[in-house]
C-alpha cells in the first residue's frame, strides 16, 4: 500500500510562509515572514476607499475618502506591496488611473457593477 501525500497550502507575496498542521514548526520560527499587504482601491465619486489586505493576520484595514495623493503617500510609505493591486471603479477612472505616474502597473481590475456596495468589494478582493 502506497500512501501519497500531497502539500495543499498555496504561497504568494500576501502569505509567504508555508504552515505545516497551520502551526510554525520550531525551525520556521525565526525566518517567518508575515508578508506584504495586498491593496484594494476603489474609486468612488466621493473619494477613493483605500484598503490593506492582510491575510496572514486575516485582517482587512481601510480608508474612506481618501484623495489620490494620499494614495500615493500610503503606497510609499509601505515596505513594498503584493501584487497585483486590486481596483475598481467607473469606466472614467481607468483612464483616471492611468495618468497617475506613481500608480503601480500590476493591476487587477474587478469591473464590478456600480451599485455594489464597498463591502461587497472589499470581499471579492480577499477570495
Amino acid at each position: 500500500n502506497k500512501t501519497m501525500r500531497v502539500l495543499r497550502q498555496v504561497l504568494t507575496p500576501g502569505a509567504p510562509t508555508y504552515l505545516h498542521g497551520n502551526e510554525l514548526g520550531k525551525e520556521a520560527i525565526g525566518e517567518f515572514s508575515e508578508g506584504r499587504p495586498y491593496i484594494a482601491m476603489r474609486l468612488r465619486t466621493d473619494g477613493l476607499l483605500f484598503a490593506e489586505i492582510r491575510p496572514f493576520r486575516r485582517e482587512v484595514r481601510f480608508r474612506e475618502d481618501v484623495t489620490p495623493e494620499a494614495v500615493e503617500a500610503l503606497l510609499a510609505d509601505q515596505d513594498g506591496v503584493a501584487w497585483p493591486i486590486f481596483v475598481d471603479g467607473s469606466r472614467r477612472s481607468f483612464q483616471q488611473v492611468n495618468k497617475w505616474k506613481w500608480f503601480p502597473k500590476q493591476r487587477r481590475w474587478l469591473n464590478l457593477p456600480s451599485e455594489v456596495r464597498d463591502d461587497y468589494f472589499l470581499n471579492r478582493c480577499c477570495r
